[in-house]
């Protein structure tokens, strides 16, 4: 066992224990009906696991209305897939939709269906900064700011900074194209 897992461990296993929780939950247990890339919030501390179980190396340790995206619309064996803050696995019965609000303007869909990856996350606002990822057709971002922060590159394209599946930058197309994001429903 890692460093790290030394304190994580017994302290998960007191979690799961005290909360009485256990692995029967279906994605209804996080209503209204879960899709991938949406948000969603935990409902107390609790873990990402590296596997679809409660034994498995706890990757970290989450905290009351910490936020995850879903990497999958259903789980297995009462775990979903989650994408951030960090790539695992979540009780499904600790979660619960995320606010509305100040949030919930700041979420906004990918509209863009032009390139095998998808929308790809730049770290700068330049098409020649670093890849850090991609987020496909009809997936959610979190703008990180509301309004958005956004920039115009020297070729005219204009970049949209997020937060979240990874925060970075993404094209939102140039000057009189289709925007490449639309408002969540």
């Amino acid at each position: 066992m890692n460093y790290a897992n030394r304190w994580v461990v017994p302290l998960i296993m007191a979690s799961i224990s005290a909360f009485g929780l256990n692995s029967t939950a279906t994605a209804q247990d996080i209503a209204p009906a879960a899709a991938a890339g949406e948000c969603r919030a935990v409902k107390h501390s609790t873990p990402i696991f590296s596997e679809r179980s409660a034994p498995s190396p706890a990757l970290r340790l989450l905290g009351t209305n910490d936020r995850v995206t879903l990497a999958e619309g259903s789980g297995t064996n009462g775990f979903i897939a989650v994408s951030s803050p960090t790539r695992g696995y979540v009780l499904a019965e600790n979660l619960k939709p995320c606010s509305s609000g100040p949030v919930g303007s700041r979420c906004r869909r990918v509209a863009y269906a032009g390139g095998a990856d998808g929308l790809i996350i730049r770290s700068q606002p330049d098409p020649d900064s670093v890849n850090r990822g991609a987020v496909a057709l009809g997936s959610r971002v979190l703008l990180s700011t509301d309004p958005a922060t956004v920039r115009t590159g020297p070729e005219g394209r204009r970049w949209i900074q997020i937060a979240e599946p990874t925060a970075g930058w993404v094209s939102n197309g140039f000057p009189g194209s289709p925007s490449n994001l639309s408002n969540c429903p």
